[in-house]
C-alpha cells in the first residue's frame, strides 16, 4: 500500500497514483475566532476548474487534511455548511512538504444578523519558518474617515457602525481579520504590512504566499495574491473597497498605470488618513507604526535614564 494510503485512510475518498509526490497539509480555520480550527470541512483539489478532483476528503479533528500531490499548480475548494464556500483557491505544490492555512468566513446567522451589512477582509500567508514572514499585519482606513484599524487600535465603534480587528496572528499562516458591520458609504483602504521584516532579513513579504479575501455579506467578492516579486514591506491588494449607501460593496482595482507607478507598495496619501493616525514621517515607518508615538516613547525613556543618572551623580557628590 502506498505511503499516502497508510496515513490518509480516514480522509481520502480518492487520490492520484504517483511515485513522485509531495506531502501537502491544508489547515481550515475560522476567520473571526483565533485558533478555531474547522473539522469536517470538505476539501477538493483539482488541476483546473473543469477537471475532475485529484483528491477529495474531510478535515480531521485538528482542522487538517493531508495528502500527497505531484508538484504543480492546483485549485482547492473548501465547503462547510455554515461557512461561505471558498472555490478555486490556488495552491502551488513544490518539491518539499508544506502546510497551507485556508480561512473560512462564517455565514450570517438569523434574521437580525441578515439585516446587518458585513464587510470582512481576511489575510493569510505562508507558514514556512524559513521562507515566509512571521508576522504580517492587516490595516484598514475606515470609510467613515474617522479611524485607522490595525493592531494598535483594534476596534472602532459608533452608534451606526463598527470596525474591528477580530484576529491578530503574529506567528505565520493567519488569519488576520478585519470586520466592518453596517459601514457607511465610502472608500475603505486596506493594506498588508510586514511587521517582522526588521528581525527576519532572510524573508520577504512578496515571497510569503500572501492572500487576501474580501467577503461582503455571505458572498466572496474576490481573492488577491501578492506577486512573488513584490518589493518592500507594504502591499495594497486593491485600490479600495467602495461601499454605497445601499450597502453594496465592490472592489476597485488599481489601473495598469497605477501598478506600473508602484501604487500597490505605497501608503495612502496624507489627506486620506483620519486625524491623528498618519505616520508623521511618511513611509519611513512603512505603515507599521505611529512614528510620533514611537518617538515620544523613546524620548521619554532617554530622559528617564538621564534623570536617574543625574540623581545618582548628585547623591555621590553629596557624600
Amino acid at each position: 500500500m502506498p505511503t499516502t494510503c497508510r496515513w490518509l485512510l480516514p480522509l481520502v475518498l480518492f487520490a492520484p497514483s504517483t511515485a513522485l509526490a509531495t506531502p501537502l497539509t491544508v489547515i481550515a480555520n475560522d476567520s473571526a475566532v483565533k485558533d478555531k480550527v474547522l473539522p469536517g470541512v470538505t476539501v477538493e483539489v483539482r488541476r483546473a476548474a473543469d477537471a475532475p478532483a485529484e483528491w477529495a476528503g474531510l478535515t480531521d479533528a485538528r482542522g487538517q487534511a493531508s495528502f500527497d500531490l505531484p508538484p504543480g499548480s492546483y485549485l482547492v475548494t473548501l465547503i462547510a455548511d455554515d461557512y461561505v464556500q471558498l472555490e478555486a483557491d490556488v495552491v502551488q505544490v513544490g518539491q518539499r512538504a508544506q502546510a497551507v492555512t485556508i480561512t473560512l468566513t462564517e455565514k450570517l446567522g438569523g434574521p437580525d444578523d441578515q439585516r446587518r451589512q458585513r464587510l470582512q477582509i481576511v489575510l493569510n500567508w505562508g507558514a514556512d519558518e524559513e521562507r515566509h514572514v512571521r508576522d504580517a499585519d492587516a490595516h484598514l482606513l475606515c470609510g467613515c474617515g474617522l479611524e485607522h484599524v490595525y493592531f494598535g487600535d483594534k476596534e472602532h465603534e459608533t452608534e451606526e457602525h463598527q470596525a474591528e480587528l477580530d484576529v491578530d496572528d503574529m506567528d505565520w499562516g493567519g488569519p488576520e481579520t478585519i470586520t466592518v458591520l453596517d459601514g457607511p458609504a465610502g472608500e475603505y483602504v486596506y493594506w498588508v504590512y510586514d511587521f517582522s521584516a526588521v528581525a527576519e532579513q532572510g524573508v520577504r513579504l512578496g515571497a510569503s504566499e500572501v492572500v487576501v479575501r474580501v467577503v461582503s455579506g455571505d458572498a466572496l467578492l474576490g481573492q488577491y495574491r501578492i506577486p512573488a516579486d513584490h518589493p518592500g514591506r507594504i502591499w495594497l491588494p486593491f485600490k479600495h473597497v467602495a461601499l454605497d449607501a445601499g450597502g453594496e460593496a465592490r472592489v476597485v482595482p488599481f489601473s495598469v498605470a497605477e501598478l506600473a507607478e508602484g501604487a500597490a507598495g505605497r501608503l495612502p496619501a496624507a489627506d486620506a488618513w483620519p486625524a491623528g493616525t498618519s505616520p508623521t514621517e511618511g513611509e519611513s515607518c512603512d505603515g507599521g507604526c505611529d512614528c510620533t508615538s514611537t518617538a515620544m516613547v523613546l524620548l521619554v525613556g532617554v530622559l528617564v535614564v538621564v534623570l536617574f543618572r543625574l540623581i545618582r551623580w548628585r547623591s555621590k557628590s553629596a557624600r
